[in-house]
Order: structure tokens, then sequence, then C-alpha cells
């Protein structure tokens, strides 16, 4: 008997409310080694300005490792400081996030998931269910897609959204940090926009490049700017050489710096733009005109919460550059349920329960005819349990699919070519459009994989079978991997 999460399909119907009905109030949490920089922000009209920011400062032995003692221990910060707001959105730092381009020729989103799981598996060395997924892309003049996917440790963010909860939160969103902070310093800026971008902590910072509005790089960098100057800057030169000299896109030639550290840097910042070289013009974004209208707190050291300011502004634009791993682009919607299917099955229950109904009440004198249909209506409620099953099957099957996808057939030969004995089985699996498919699994000997391979070359139905790699899995006993393409040839 299938067991009925509730809080998981409580959770799921709390999150489509909320991208329904945008929360007019937010709390912004963003994330770092020893501390989280939290923002009470409320809609004013279109734009959101904080009205609170306090730094939670991480108290002794307390730590992410351990969810709920930090969650309680936030929660208390939060009462004791008065912030008002519930709808949590939450920022990671830079450490947090792998990130890597693919460029994807045109297809489905369906198949675009499928074939990002691939790479991410081969990418990062982790399997699917080890990470958290995000990408952000466009669309290039060839039709095919430029793609950034973004990849995190799943354990990190369970833990993240469990200790906000511990703390009293409805989490409505996970991104990043500096890549929202950046995005709205530039929504603020005149053309050209700049492409390289520095965000500066107490003990480390975070550079970032853009293309438009997407961030294609992101570096953490473990230094103090203030405290160690001239090695900090050595770091950031190199690495700003492997993109100055790469691109002709306006604002290559500018660093935009955000101090929202606790100390002025204004002599660091002469030496930084001292040391880079002719083609690299250092901004200093905190000294702006724009700044006034980012919903900064004014004051003291408000510039310090610009990240999590920008949140609340970043996840209500819903724009492409937003990398959410909790609302993930890889999470597929459902598609719309066939209710014909749904009536139909309803209709057989209904008339079924009608019809025991009628010849109960018609009978009901007669203790014997009573006693005859009582024992016609057990006989009955495995057929009712039956038809309860069939809606309850349709009811799911039907959200999978709005009309019947040829790629079923596909998904059949593959599984009849399979044997029975499971020495072998697929993991992922993605097709096109045009039924050209990608699979990978896993297999007990390197002769179920071969013998996959023969069948599918042998099998009219199937065309340019190739094997893209068979190889040990040195972690599992024997057990190989192996991933494969193949062209499906559709029946007339």
């Amino acid at each position: 008997m299938q067991s009925f999460d509730v809080e998981k399909y409580v959770d799921l119907f709390r999150e489509r409310v909320n991208k329904v009905v945008k929360p007019r109030k937010f709390i912004g949490l963003a994330v770092e080694d020893n501390a989280i920089l939290a923002v009470d922000a409320h809609r004013d009209k279109d734009r959101f300005t904080a009205s609170l920011a306090k730094a939670f400062i991480f108290p002794k032995g307390v730590s992410l490792i351990d969810p709920e003692g930090f969650g309680k221990a936030l929660g208390q910060f939060l009462q004791e400081n008065r912030f008002s707001a519930r709808k949590a959105i939450i920022g990671i730092p830079a450490k947090w996030l792998m990130l890597r381009e693919k460029v994807v020729s045109s297809a489905t989103d369906e198949s675009i998931a499928g074939i990002l799981k691939i790479y991410a598996e081969r990418e990062f060395s982790l399997s699917p269910e080890e990470l958290s997924l995000d990408y952000t892309g466009v669309t290039r003049n060839d039709g095919s897609r430029r793609l950034f996917l973004s990849a995190m440790l799943k354990g990190n963010l369970d833990k993240a959204i469990l200790a906000a909860r511990w703390a009293g939160l409805d989490v409505l969103s996970v991104t990043v940090s500096s890549s929202v902070a950046f995005s709205g310093i530039l929504a603020g800026m005149s053309p050209p926009a700049p492409r390289l971008f520095l965000y500066l902590r107490d003990g480390f910072a975070e550079f970032l490049v853009k293309d438009g509005d997407l961030t294609v790089d992101i570096k953490h960098i473990g230094k103090d700017f203030k405290k160690e100057t001239a090695s900090f800057i050595s770091e950031l030169r190199r690495i700003i050489s492997n993109y100055s000299h790469n691109s002709s896109n306006e604002g290559a030639g500018q660093l935009l710096v955000w101090n929202a550290s606790s100390v002025s840097i204004r002599e660091e910042l002469k030496s930084l733009s001292e040391a880079m070289s002719g083609n690299i013009r250092v901004i200093d974004g905190n000294r702006q005109t724009f700044t006034d209208k980012l919903g900064v707190p004014s004051g003291g050291d408000g510039e310090t919460f610009i990240a999590p300011v920008m949140f609340a502004w970043a996840f209500n634009r819903q724009e492409p550059f937003y990398v959410d791993f909790l609302n993930s682009r890889m999470n597929l919607k459902a598609s719309v349920i066939k209710r014909n299917q749904v009536l139909w099955a309803s209709a057989a229950a209904a008339c079924l329960l009608v019809l025991l109904s009628a010849i109960f009440f018609m009978w009901r004198g007669d203790k014997k005819d009573v006693s005859l249909l009582n024992a016609r209506f057990d006989g009955m409620k495995g057929d009712m349990e039956a038809a309860k099953e069939v809606i309850q099957k349709v009811n799911m099957a039907a959200g999978w699919y709005s009309k019947r996808p040829g790629m079923l057939d596909c998904i059949k030969a593959l599984t009849m070519t399979f044997p029975e004995e499971g020495t072998i089985w697929i993991t992922n699996l993605a097709l096109t459009e045009e039924m050209k498919g990608v699979m990978s699994g896993r297999a007990t000997d390197e002769k179920s994989v071969i013998d996959i391979l023969d069948k599918l070359k042998a099998s009219k139905l199937f065309s340019d079978v190739q094997m893209i790699y068979l190889q040990d899995n040195s972690s599992r006993s024997q057990e190989v991997s192996f991933s494969m393409n193949f062209s499906y040839e559709e029946k007339e």
C-alpha cells in the first residue's frame, strides 16, 4: 500500500501558491561562513526597500551542520530584533556553487533537462541525486541554446532550508547572493554596463563575469582585500586575465567593485586601479548616483546588505538570469490532465454506486433479498476498489502528458530490448523531438552491455547506435557504467 506524504504535498501546494500570489514582505538571508546577513524587505508600489537589516553572527558551537540547533538560534535572533516577515529567500555563497557552460542544439525543455543531468553526472563526478541543479541560458541565432548549468550539493540545500524552517520561516527561493546583487546594481546603471564585478566582504570576496544579464563565471577569493591587498590584487589580476582580452562586448574593460565589508577601502581601491592593466577601468559602485535607488538601509553600514535587499526584487522579476535551486528549471511542470479519461472513470464509478444504491432501496423490505444484496455488495467491493485505483492511476498518468507522445514507442522498444533478469538497467535517458537519444546506466558485467548494443544494432527500429563509453565502476564492486546514443526509426 502506497504511503501518502502529507508534508510533501503541503509544501508543494504552498510553493505553487507563492508563485501566483507574490507576498508583499520578504526576509532575505545571505548565508556566509560565520554569519547571515538578514534584511526585512517590503513592497512599496513596484519597489522593494529594506526596513530592517542585521547580521546574525553564528554563536559558538552553532553551524548548519546541525540545522535544528542553528534554526532555533536564528529564530530567536529574528524575534529579538523584531523581524516581521515570514517568507524567506536564501542566498548561497559562491564557494557552494559549481558553474559550467554547455551548448545544446535545439531541443525541448524535457530533453535539455535530461541532457544536463547526464552532463552534470560526468562533469561533477557525482550522481544527480547528490546535486541540486538549475540552469540559465539564451537561444542563439542558429537555434542552439547557450546554457550555464549551476550545481550545489543537495545536502547543503537541505540543511539551509531545514534550518530556516526551524526558525519559523517559509522558504520561497534559494539563489546566489552576489549574482543577484550584481544584477540589481546593473539594472540601475546606464550602458555600457560593466562585465566584471567584485563583491567585497570581510575576509573574502567573490568575482563574477557577466554576459548581458547572465552570470557566465563566478570565483571565490579567500583573501581579505583590506589586510592582504597585494596578494589579493595579484590573484584578481590572474583571474581577470582569462576574460579581459577574450571579449569584444561593451563593458568588458570595466570592473565594478561593491564594498559590502565593514571598513573603508578608498586607498586599497586606488592601489587596485593602479595595478590593473590599461584596458581595465575600476568603478567604485558604492559612490555611484544610482545607489540611493537600490533600497539599501540608509546610514551606518547599510551597503553591506546589498545582496539580501536585492533578493525580493530579483525573485519578483523572474528574469532569465535568476538561479533558483528550490524552483529549478530542471523540475518540469506537469502537463494538462486528460479530462476525458478522468470523466469516464469517474462516471463508471458513480454509475456503479448509483446502481448499488437503487438495488438496495428497492429491496430493503425483504430481509432475504437484503441479505442477498449485501452479499452482492461485498462481492463488488473489489470492483469498487479497482475502479478507485483506475481513477487514481488515470489522474496520475494524465499529468504526464496532454496527448500521447511519440517517444513512448521508443521507450517501449528500448524496454523490450533489455533482459528481464535485471543484469543491466538505465539510470538516465534523454530524447529529442527528432527521436535521437542518449542513455546511460549500469550493468553487472560488460557482456550485458555488449548484448544490448548488439540487439539495438540488429533491430530495424534503431539506427546510428554507438557506444559513448564503457567503464568499470570501482566504487560498486564489479558493476560497470555505460553510455550510448541512438536514433529511433518511428513506424509509419
